[in-house]
């Protein structure tokens, strides 16, 4: 669960983003704080890794197995966008403009038993969850 606050200390919004269910166990957490749509405030993204161990544990060379995720959450805690990947586990992420306009989100993907003769990934998202070519 993510609640965001006032400086004051009042609830803002809550969400479940990582709503894990008892087969899956949350690896990653991470985020990173930009202004991603230049509105002066700051947005946050946010990444969370799971294994699904029902499948897992049958085949895990499966990519159904692994499943990321990168929200980008504005400041009164609303989810703007949310990107989802499967085959590999998100363990880094920066933010820059990398000679964009706007900031953007640059993930590591770490290969997984599905992945691993792929090697690791990097990928480019904006704030919106649209992968972009670097």
């Amino acid at each position: 669960v993510i609640e965001t606050y006032s400086f004051d200390g009042e609830l803002l919004n809550r969400n479940n983003l990582f709503s894990a269910v008892l087969n899956e166990t949350l690896y990653y957490q991470n985020f990173v704080g930009a202004d991603f749509d230049y509105d002066g405030k700051i947005e946050l993204a946010v990444v969370h890794a799971v294994l699904d161990k029902n499948i897992f544990y049958v085949d895990r060379y499966n990519s159904n197995s692994y499943h990321s995720f990168i929200s980008v959450i504005d400041d009164d805690g609303t989810v703007l966008s949310t990107y989802k990947l499967k085959g590999y586990m998100i363990n880094d992420l920066v933010i820059g403009t990398f000679g964009h306009d706007k900031p953007i989100i640059i993930a590591k993907l770490e290969d997984t038993w599905s992945t691993m003769y792929e090697g690791y990934k990097i990928i480019a998202l904006d704030f919106e969850g649209k992968e972009l070519l670097m």
